[in-house]
C-alpha cells in the first residue's frame, strides 16, 4: 500500500493542476492527502474533479461541509485537507462527523490491508512565524488527545479507540522541525527521529505512545546534495516540516521524499550552483510517500 502525502501550496495554477496529475499518475498512490490548493471552492472542485478523471473516490473535501447529513457546523474552509483513494482501497466506514478535527485539518482514514486494519491521521498544522506557539501546538494535543483518551470532548463522538488500535499512522504538514518542543513531550506527541534513540527507547516494552520520524535519518542518506528539508521557502530557506510518525515495532514501512517521480520529472532542481528557486512550479513543498511492507 502506497499513501502519499502533499502540501501543493495557495494557489492552484493550470501548470500545478498538470503536475498533481503527473504525480498521480507516475507514483500511483493508492491513498493520497492533499492540503492546500483550495482558496476557493472552485479549486476544490477542479481538484476532486481531476482526481475523479483519475479514478480515485474522494473520502473527505471542504466541500463535504454542504452535506447536511454529517452535520459538521462549519462553512467551506480552505484549509481543510483533501484525501482521496482508489476504487480498490475500501475505508472501514464512510467519513463521518468524528472522523475530523479543526474544520478538516486532520482527518481520520481506516482501512484494511491483508485484512489488518490501519488507522492514518492525515494533518495540517497552523503555521508558524516566531517558532512553535501554544497556537501551533493545539492541533497537536488536539491529536494526542484524541490518540490517548479516545476524544476531546465529552461531545466528540470517539473515532480513535487506543486500547484496540495497533497500527497508527500519523502523517502530514507538522509545520514543526522533528526536534520541536511538541513532538517530543509526552504531554503531547512522544516521538524520537534518530534510529538509535527509536532503537533505546523500544528496548523498554512498557513505553506506550512513541513514535518514530524517519525524515532526518532519510535526509542524511540521501545522495542529493540539495535535498535539506521537505518545504523551501526564499525567505526562511529549508525546513522538514511534512513527515509520517509510526510504530516502528507494529509497523514496517519505506519512507521517501519525492525529487524526482517515476517518469524522470525532476521535482528537486539537482544543479549545485544554484542558491534558490530550488523547486519546479512553483511549488514550496515536496510530496511524501510511504509504502507499507
Amino acid at each position: 500500500m502506497k499513501v502519499l502525502f502533499w502540501n501543493i501550496g495557495a494557489d492552484l495554477t493550470e501548470k500545478k493542476k498538470e503536475l498533481l496529475s503527473r504525480v498521480i499518475n507516475s507514483e500511483s498512490p493508492d491513498i493520497v492527502c492533499l492540503a492546500e490548493g483550495t482558496h476557493s471552492v472552485d479549486n476544490c472542485k477542479d481538484i476532486v474533479s481531476l482526481f475523479r478523471k483519475n479514478k480515485y473516490v474522494c473520502y473527505y473535501s471542504p466541500l463535504f461541509c454542504e452535506r447536511k447529513s454529517l452535520k459538521l457546523g462549519y462553512d467551506f474552509i480552505r484549509y481543510g485537507l483533501k484525501v482521496f483513494h482508489k476504487k480498490n482501497i475500501t475505508p472501514k466506514t464512510a467519513f463521518k462527523f468524528g472522523d475530523q478535527r479543526e474544520g478538516g485539518r486532520a482527518i481520520v482514514f481506516k482501512t484494511f490491508l491483508n485484512y489488518i486494519e490501519y488507522t492514518f491521521v492525515f494533518l495540517h498544522n497552523l503555521s508558524q512565524v516566531n517558532g512553535p506557539t501554544t497556537e501551533s501546538g493545539a492541533l497537536i494535543r488536539t491529536i494526542s488527545d484524541m490518540l490517548t483518551l479516545g476524544k476531546v470532548s465529552k461531545k466528540t463522538p470517539i473515532t480513535i479507540d487506543p486500547a484496540k488500535e495497533s497500527r497508527l499512522i500519523i502523517m502530514g504538514d507538522f509545520n514543526m522541525e522533528p526536534w520541536d518542543k511538541f513532538l517530543k513531550s509526552k504531554r503531547y506527541l512522544f516521538t524520537s527521529f534518530l534510529n538509535k534513540s527509536n532503537a533505546l527507547q523500544n528496548r523498554n516494552k512498557n513505553i506506550k505512545g512513541h513514535f518514530f520520524n524517519p525524515i532526518l535519518e532519510k535526509i542524511v542518506g540521501s545522495d542529493s546534495d540539495n535535498l535539506i528539508g521537505t518545504f523551501y521557502n526564499e525567505a526562511f530557506g529549508w525546513a522538514m516540516f511534512d513527515f509520517v510518525l509510526y510504530d516502528s515495532n507494529r509497523i514496517k514501512l519505506d519512507f521517501d521524499i519525492l525529487t524526482k517521480l517515476s517518469d524522470g520529472y525532476k521535482l528537486l532542481k539537482d544543479d549545485l550552483t544554484i542558491k534558490k528557486a530550488f523547486l519546479h512550479e512553483g511549488i514550496d513543498h515536496l510530496p511524501i510517500t510511504i509504502s507499507i511492507n
